[in-house]
């Protein structure tokens, strides 16, 4: 079995550190796919910029900084903005994200190209929206934490969480990859400036709606990408009545679905998640005790890489719960994943879960847009690749608390290499 997992990991790992110039062009094939779509969430950006500050004065689904984002879009007058935005955003934030990993990365080629095919079968998902402007600064914010600059790490991610609210989510790995003390103290502070500075300003200006954005993104109705939903599509599929879908357009415009019992579901899954996460929390706490009084009687304790390991594991599977639990799973939020995966494996880490967040996006990809229609019916066959999509994330999630649970066993050694099992890239590379 092990050899046969080989057999089909070799030829993958060496597309992804061999094929720069294919995976180059197959992401400006599918940018090009994308800009022809219509509708997407580009021309909302367009219209809601009715203002100097729209989301301030007039209710908005994003924070305040994504209103600069969106200022280019002000002066287009065509019918398709997508082109203005991938050509003023997500295009420089791609070719952004390719440099970082090249300057800052042991084995750039495999980063650079794992995040191109990531932004390519992610394709609209990816290229006309916020969510590679946000990956793009969070991912700066990671490499300068390794790099002992944390003060440039923490004012970068508060601008990231200032522009999509998602990349506070990954404070707690950015954190823990500071080295000390001071570097904690100067990452925090950094990391406050910005945040001081809008609520100052919201003081002084007293905007309508400042915090509008705030109660959008966590007082989200139950939509038919969440896990809640997966149960009663799939009744729905299979001839039931009892529930059904509903599209409620506006601001927050969405397909949710509506029936019995799905807050007892949902609230299952909340309640999961929370047991989940307060045993990573203990498993954690007792690995660092661990290791710190190992550390101080003069032992090892463990080695920096394994360390990184932990941290980017936790972080994963930290924001699988989140999405697991939540009541959204939108397509972007494969992009969370991005700054984690592509910089463990510039390290030569993690490539088992950065192949397999590849097959989540390209299944993600397939079902919005193609298969969307298909999905709020809904038909077998859609319903079928969502679900393979979400057994996809679980199969990540296992192979990350696999190794957590491993690293974090108590008398585990700490080593100054990569993980054994992922050396391939280094091989290949």
């Amino acid at each position: 079995m092990r050899g046969a997992v080989a057999l089909v990991r070799r030829p993958v790992e060496w597309a992804l550190t061999r094929t720069v110039i294919p995976c180059a062009l197959l992401a400006l094939v599918s940018a090009w796919h994308a800009v022809r779509q219509l509708p997407s969430d580009v021309p909302s950006y367009r219209r809601w910029i009715n203002g100097p500050l729209p989301s301030w004065d007039v209710p908005g689904p994003y924070p305040v900084l994504a209103d600069l984002v969106w200022w280019p879009l002000r002066w287009y007058e065509g019918l398709n903005p997508n082109p203005i935005w991938v050509l003023c955003w997500t295009g420089p934030a791609t070719l952004l994200a390719c440099v970082l990993l090249w300057r800052t990365t042991r084995y750039p080629i495999p980063a650079i190209n794992t995040w191109l095919v990531a932004a390519a079968v992610l394709e609209r998902c990816y290229w006309v929206r916020l969510e590679p402007i946000a990956a793009a600064i969070t991912l700066g914010a990671v490499v300068a934490v390794r790099g002992r600059r944390p003060g440039l790490s923490g004012f970068a991610l508060a601008i990231g969480a200032l522009i999509k609210v998602w990349p506070a989510f990954l404070a707690p790995m950015v954190f823990a990859l500071t080295r000390d003390r001071r570097d904690r103290v100067r990452w925090i502070v950094a990391g406050a400036l910005p945040c001081v500075v809008f609520l100052g300003a919201i003081a002084v200006l007293r905007p309508a709606a400042p915090m509008e954005w705030f109660s959008f993104a966590f007082g989200r109705r139950i939509q038919l990408e969440s896990l809640t939903a997966l149960l009663p599509l799939w009744a729905m599929a299979l001839g039931s009545h009892r529930w059904h879908t509903i599209y409620r357009g506006g601001l927050d415009s969405a397909n949710l679905i509506a029936g019995p019992h799905l807050p007892v579901i949902h609230h299952a899954l909340q309640l999961a998640a929370a047991v989940a996460l307060a045993v990573l929390a203990w498993r954690l706490l007792r690995w660092w005790r661990a290791d710190r009084s190992v550390t101080r009687s003069g032992g090892p304790g463990v080695g920096p890489v394994d360390r990184e390991v932990i941290v980017f594991c936790s972080q994963i599977v930290f924001l699988l719960i989140l999405i697991f639990s939540g009541p959204v799973f939108s397509p972007q939020y494969l992009a969370w994943f991005a700054p984690i995966l592509v910089v463990a494996l510039g390290q030569g880490l993690l490539v088992r879960e950065a192949m397999v967040w590849l097959v989540a996006c390209a299944l993600t990809n397939a079902e919005y847009p193609y298969l969307w229609d298909d999905i709020t019916t809904p038909r077998v066959h859609a319903m079928a690749v969502l679900t393979l999509r979400d057994l996809v994330l679980v199969v990540l999630l296992g192979l990350c608390l696999q190794r957590l649970w491993r690293l974090t066993r108590r008398g585990t050694p700490g080593d100054g290499e990569p993980v054994t099992e992922d050396a391939t890239v280094a091989e290949v590379a």
